[in-house]
């Protein structure tokens, strides 16, 4: 899926403009979430997950381009059930042209699974998370019956949180 074409080497590996520039729109139009992160050697790091807005688009968009969306789905999924580590270590091994900038690339590349059963419980729980999305988004979902205004009220208490 050839969707940027303008990567180049960069401080952590390879970079995008394009997608960059993207990111920052989605998160100006409320579509995801961007929460920065201080990372065990002091940097910072960006995570980003759709937000209840950006999940009413991927479904509208589902509907028009079905299968490009449902292997990029399944691509995330794939990712999201591995370490930061490891995806880093295979982007390093696939793309090493980009790496020539990399100011973590001897870590990178040196990056050993040590905590086997860490990532196992993370596999684990990232399973169990989006089989749960999945289940919500069938509306297959039986429980308590929301009014509106509790319904709105309980959204309203899970953002916050």
């Amino acid at each position: 899926m050839d969707f940027y074409n303008d990567w180049e080497p960069y401080s952590y590996g390879p970079h995008s403009q394009q997608l960059s520039y993207d990111l920052r729109e989605c998160v100006k139009q409320n579509l995801i979430d961007e929460q920065v992160e201080t990372t065990v050697n002091g940097k910072e790091m960006h995570v980003y997950s759709l937000k209840i807005k950006g999940r009413a688009n991927l479904r509208e968009l589902t509907s028009k381009y079905d299968k490009t969306i449902k292997a990029l789905y399944d691509k995330f999924s794939e990712l999201n059930k591995k370490s930061m580590n490891s995806i880093l270590k295979d982007i390093y091994e696939a793309y090493p042209t980009y790496t020539v900038n990399s100011e973590i690339k001897d870590r990178v590349l040196n990056y050993k699974e040590s905590n086997l059963k860490s990532n196992l419980e993370n596999k684990r729980f990232n399973e169990e998370i989006e089989n749960k999305l999945e289940l919500i988004q069938s509306g297959n979902v039986k429980g308590k019956k929301y009014s509106t205004t509790e319904y709105l009220q309980h959204i309203d208490q899970i953002l916050e949180d």
